[in-house]
């Protein structure tokens, strides 16, 4: 799996505050806003679909947080708190309908529990986190079907990194990904995340040992963001969702840049995709 030379297809620059119009007045107050009001009276009837309601309000927080629609952001937050706190205790194990196996619900419930915890704490629970890990692991290596499991992998690397169980995570990216001879450290590692996170881990799990690779990921790293803010499309559907390019910026912060804990907030980090690089201290500055 090396880097192949591509076509690169660009979008218009996106209209952040048009997005979040959007957003605010569709997405939230018609349609999440009808089922805050069928699910906030939470109870012991609730525990049933308390999973499916936790994740999805998660989602919606995230959402807001990224776009800047504080009220939005803090009142889903709030019953989607509430939510996680049930799905474990009660074990809820139902999303989108079907029963999820026992390790992928668990897991689901620690993930969600532990994205919540950031957002309303700003502080990332190291208990989640030692959960996060046990379970990402057990429901990879039971999906069966390469095709499936595939991006069930990739999410078990984008874990063990977030967390810095490094050594675990180039053992999730061995499983389906083995470096070529010829592959290098170019621009081009962006469009393909398994050599990405190849490199990222190479680099991280022996930082003494590895300091001439620095400046060559630094330059990777600025490229990707660089073709965010142009809204390379072909970039842009490599890693999915705004939640995983997001984690880029996180891995930046954090093993790279090595900022405070204080800085490395749901809203410094999401909100980095429409802002740039350490747009909280430009703004102290100004």
């Amino acid at each position: 799996m090396e880097t192949e030379k591509r076509e690169i297809e660009y979008k218009k620059i996106r209209d952040w505050e048009k997005e979040a119009e959007r957003r605010e007045h569709y997405d939230f107050k018609v349609v999440a806003d009808s089922v805050y009001d069928k699910t906030k009276e939470i109870n012991g009837r609730s525990f049933k679909y308390a999973l499916e309601n936790a994740m999805y309000f998660q989602r919606l927080t995230s959402t807001a947080i990224l776009y800047g629609i504080n009220d939005y952001a803090l009142k889903y937050m709030e019953i989607g708190y509430a939510y996680s706190q049930m799905a474990i205790d009660k074990n809820s194990r139902i999303d989108m309908g079907e029963l999820l196996g026992p390790n992928d619900a668990r897991y689901s419930q620690y993930k969600t529990r532990y994205l919540l915890e950031w957002y309303k704490t700003d502080i990332e629970s190291s208990e989640y986190e030692e959960k996060i890990l046990e379970y990402v692991v057990k429901v990879e290596d039971e999906i069966k079907g390469k095709r499936f499991k595939q991006g069930t992998n990739l999410n078990a690397i984008r874990e063990c990194t977030h967390i810095g169980a490094f050594e675990l995570a180039k053992e999730q990216l061995a499983v389906y990904y083995t470096r070529k001879k010829n592959q290098e450290i170019n621009a081009d590692i962006i469009y393909t995340p398994r050599i990405f996170y190849d490199y990222i881990l190479e680099y991280l799990s022996d930082e003494e040992n590895h300091k001439d690779m620095y400046s060559k990921l630094e330059t990777v790293f600025m490229t990707f963001f660089n073709e965010l803010d142009k809204n390379n499309w072909t970039l842009r559907l490599a890693y999915g969702s705004d939640e995983n390019r997001s984690e880029i910026y996180y891995i930046w912060y954090k093993y790279f840049m090595k900022v405070d804990k204080k800085e490395l907030t749901a809203k410094n980090v999401y909100q980095s995709l429409r802002y740039g690089l350490f747009f909280w201290r430009k703004d102290k500055t100004q």
